[in-house]
């Protein structure tokens, strides 16, 4: 009877010995640390005309805010001319997090309210879009503000004021499709 305890013992040990090695092989890959991203997510992803200068960002978090930027270029592929509304540059975007199987809002920077003329995208031209982002912590007066806490998780970007034609008044034009005004998905990773 020991005996067979011993060697259930043995292979016991040896099993978790097993899955460890597994758990530290995926941490140094990066399986644990990135959420994982479905099939749907890729497709989106190869389909996105924004795409992001890179698939990870790490804040830095002040004593009054958290802050990091975001660097995506649209390669315009609708075979028509993209227009966005901006103010000297900023344009209208927020940042998504997604949440199980839906994407949520979970910021949006603060821009001035003036109209310059339209960013012009022509079909097959790009342009650089560079989203700074600066969320006041918590308690303070600094704002705009994370939507929830910052958390490691995949997110994007979504363009809110882009159309296919353009009037300096409201409507601005005819919107482009949501699917065609979002980034690829990344990862920020919390401090």
């Amino acid at each position: 009877m020991s005996f067979l305890r011993t060697r259930f013992r043995i292979r016991l040990a040896m099993a978790a010995s097993l899955v460890m090695s597994a758990v530290t092989v995926a941490a140094c890959n990066g399986s644990l640390v990135d959420p994982p991203r479905g099939n749907t997510i890729a497709a989106q992803d190869s389909a996105a005309q924004f795409k992001t200068n890179a698939s990870s960002y790490a804040f830095t978090t002040t004593s009054i805010a958290t802050e990091g930027s975001i660097t995506a270029t649209l390669t315009n592929r609708t075979g028509r001319t993209m227009y966005f509304v901006n103010c000297a540059g900023a344009t209208g975007v927020s940042v998504q997090r997604l949440d199980g199987v839906r994407w949520t809002e979970f910021y949006a920077p603060v821009r001035n309210l003036c109209l310059s003329a339209p960013i012009t995208v022509p079909n097959g031209g790009s342009h650089t879009f560079d989203i700074r982002v600066f969320a006041g912590k918590a308690g303070n007066n600094y704002y705009p503000k994370f939507e929830s806490p910052l958390m490691t998780a995949v997110y994007r970007v979504m363009w809110h004021d882009a159309y296919f034609s353009y009037q300096d008044r409201l409507p601005w034009g005819e919107p482009v499709p949501e699917s065609q005004r979002v980034s690829n998905s990344f990862v920020i990773r919390a401090p």
